[in-house]
């Protein structure tokens, strides 16, 4: 939970979520006269991809066509 004193965006980080779930979230501003709500809104995490590699048939001779790995950081 964030907690703000000044009207404006803004965000947190979260982490420890389940994958392929759907999680529901919204906004709550409180006052002296009581507490309003924003929108019901969503996100879903993705599905963890296998760690293991792939055999791939070998390249063909020059001239022929062939496959490239592009990696950043810890993802290929």
């Amino acid at each position: 939970m964030q907690s703000k004193s000044s009207a404006g965006s803004f965000n947190t980080d979260i982490s420890g979520l389940d994958e392929d779930t759907t999680y529901h979230f919204r906004a709550a501003a409180s006052s002296g006269v009581g507490t309003d709500y924003g929108d019901d809104m969503t996100f879903t995490t993705e599905t963890a991809t296998s760690l293991s590699w792939i055999a791939k048939a070998d390249t063909p001779a020059a001239g022929g066509y062939g496959e490239a790995v592009v990696g950043t950081d810890d993802y290929i």
